[in-house]
C-alpha cells in the first residue's frame, strides 16, 4: 500500500493539525507520498521493505517517503514545514536486487536502477529533522533536491562557472533547518546522502555512520553536499560523522565525502578506508568552498592515490581552513570516550538517581560529544547492543530501588546503528566505569 498525502488547492498549510504515521509495515512498494504544502506532521517507526528497482527516477512507488513540491499549480515550491522523520527502516536484503546485473562501469543508479531510495525531498523546507532512521540496501539513502528534476548546477559545468538556479519551480527553493542526526547507511549502491538545493540554511548533519557500499555502482560518495555552491550559508555542519569504506568498488568514482557550501564546517569527521582502493579523494571541496575542513581523520591505503583532503578542481574558489586533519595510509581503532557515573561509590539512601554523562571530548581527529553509554546494574560487563545492557543518550539517568553496582561504557552513536566496526575500521567501546552503591536506608515515599 502506498499511503498519499495531497495539499489542497489554494491552501498554503492545508493541514495545520499534527498527524502522525507510525508502527506500519510498507512492503515491495513504495510507502508514503506528500504532497506539500503540508505541515505538522511526524513519521516514525515505520518498516519499508522489499522496496523495487525500477527504471524511471524520482517514483514513489520506489521510495519509502517522498516529499513533492513538484507538481503545485505556482512557480513556487510548495513548503513542508515542522515535519519529524525518525526510528524508521528503510529497506532490507531484498530491496534493489534487480537490475542491478545490467549496470556498468558508467550506468548511473538512476538510469538502470531506478529511484529505490528511502527518502527523496523535492519541495521547500522550513524545518525537518530526519533522526535516528536505518538506510539499508538501497540505491540511494536520502536526497534533497529541487523539485521538478532541477540540477542546481556545478557538478556538470566547467570549473569555474557559477551554480545555476533550478530547471522548474526556481523561485523560492530553499532548504530552512534541515537536521539529520544518528542515522546509520549501510550497504547503499550509491549515495547515502545527497543535498542538493540552491540556497540552504541551518543545514546540521551530524553523529551518522555510513558504512558497506554494495556493488555495482557507477559512483558513490559517502556523504554528497554538492551543488551548494555560493547559496548556502555559513551554517551547513557536516560534523562528527564516521564513514567507514570497507568493501571494494567498481564503479568509476567513490568520495569519502564531497564537501561543498559557502561558509559550511566539516570538522571532526572519520573517514577511512579499508579494502576501498579505487583512488579516489578522502574528502573534496569544490564550488561554494567551505570556510573550514579541520581535526578531520582520512585513513586508509584506498585515499593515498587520490588524495585525503583535495580540491575538485574549479578555479578561482578559495581553499577552506584545514588545520588538525589526520591522514595517513592506515587507520587504527578509535576507542570511544568513557561515561562519568554520578554520584560516585559509597553508601547512599535509595531510590538513588545515577546519572550517566559522557563529557566533551577535547578537539581532535574523532567525533566529539556523540557516545551513547550502555550500562548494567547487576555488575556484570555491558555489552553494547546485547546481553542485559541498557542504553541511555549521555546524560541520561535511571533508577535503583536497592544496593547494587552500576557499570557502563561509552560506544560511539546511537542504538540502532553498528554495535562496532571490523578491527582498524572504527570506534570501539571504551575502558568499562563502575560504580557500587551501597548501605544506607529506604526514604520514605510520600503520594
Amino acid at each position: 500500500a502506498i499511503f498519499n498525502f495531497y495539499s489542497g488547492t489554494g491552501y498554503a498549510n492545508p493541514c495545520v493539525e499534527k498527524t502522525t504515521i507510525q508502527y506500519l509495515n510498507f512492503k515491495n512498494s513504495g510507502g508514503i507520498y506528500v504532497q506539500t504544502s503540508f505541515t505538522n506532521l511526524t513519521i516514525q517507526y515505520n518498516q519499508f521493505t522489499g522496496l523495487p528497482c525500477c527504471q524511471a527516477y524520482e517514483v514513489p512507488s520506489t521510495v519509502g517517503i517522498t516529499f513533492d513540491g513538484s507538481q503545485s499549480s505556482s512557480n513556487t515550491a510548495q513548503d513542508l514545514t515542522n515535519t519529524l522523520v525518525q526510528w524508521n527502516t528503510f529497506g532490507d536484503a531484498t530491496s534493489c536486487v534487480s537490475p542491478t546485473n545490467i549496470m556498468t562501469k558508467t550506468d548511473s543508479p538512476e538510469t538502470n536502477q531506478g529511484a529505490c531510495a528511502g527518502i527523496i525531498v523535492a519541495t521547500t523546507l522550513h524545518g525537518l529533522t530526519i533522526n535516528n532512521n536505518n538506510f539499508y540496501h538501497l540505491g540511494e539513502g536520502a536526497h534533497i533536491t529541487c523539485p521538478g528534476g532541477g540540477h542546481p548546477g556545478g557538478g556538470n559545468l566547467p570549473p569555474g562557472t557559477p551554480s545555476q538556479p533550478c530547471e522548474v519551480k526556481q523561485n523560492g527553493v530553499i532548504t530552512n533547518d534541515l537536521t539529520a542526526r544518528y542515522n546509520d547507511f549501510s550497504y547503499i549502491h550509491r549515495m547515502p546522502w545527497e543535498e542538493q538545493p540552491q540556497n540552504s540554511t541551518n543545514v546540521d548533519f551530524q553523529y551518522n555512520s555510513i558504512h558497506d557500499w554494495v556493488n555495482p555502482y557507477y559512483g558513490s560518495f559517502g556523504v554528497s553536499f554538492a551543488c551548494c555552491g555560493e547559496g548556502t550559508s555559513a551554517t551547513t555542519n557536516v560534523s562528527n560523522n564516521v564513514i567507514v569504506l570497507n568493501t571494494t568498488p567498481q564503479g568509476r568514482y567513490g568520495y569519502g565525502s564531497e564537501d561543498w557550501g559557502a561558509g559550511a564546517t566539516y570538522l571532526n569527521n572519520w573517514i577511512g578506508t579499508g579494502k576501498f582502493k579505487s583512488g579516489a579523494p578522502g574528502m573534496a571541496w569544490g564550488y561554494g568552498s567551505p570556510a573550514k575542513m579541520s581535526f578531520n581523520t582520512v585513513c586508509g591505503g584506498g585515499f593515498v592515490s587520490g588524495g585525503p583532503i583535495v580540491s575538485e578542481g574549479y578555479e578561482n574558489v578559495p581553499p577552506p581552513i584545514r588545520t588538525g586533519n589526520v591522514t595517513g595510509p592506515t587507520c587504527s581503532p578509535v576507542t570511544s570516550a568513557a561515561p562519568d557515573i554520578f554520584p560516585p561509590s559509597g553508601s547512599q539512601t535509595f531510590p538513588l538517581t545515577v546519572t550517566l554523562t559522557v563529557l566533551r571530548q577535547p578537539p581532535g581527529p574523532y567525533p566529539q560529544s556523540n557516545t551513547g553509554i550502555w550500562y548494567t546494574k547487576d555488575g556484570s560487563t555491558p555489552t553494547p547492543g546485547s546481553g542485559t545492557a541498557q542504553y541511555l543518550a549521555s546524560g541520561g539517568k535511571l533508577i535503583l530501588d536497592a544496593p547494587a553496582t552500576v557499570k557502563a561504557v561509552g560506544m560511539w552513536g546511537a542504538p540502532n546503528q553498528p554495535i562496532s566496526y571490523p578491527a582498524g575500521y572504527g570506534f570501539v567501546p571504551s575502558a568499562v566505569k563502575s560504580a557500587q552503591y551501597t548501605g544506607g536506608t529506604e526514604r520514605q515515599q510520600w503520594p
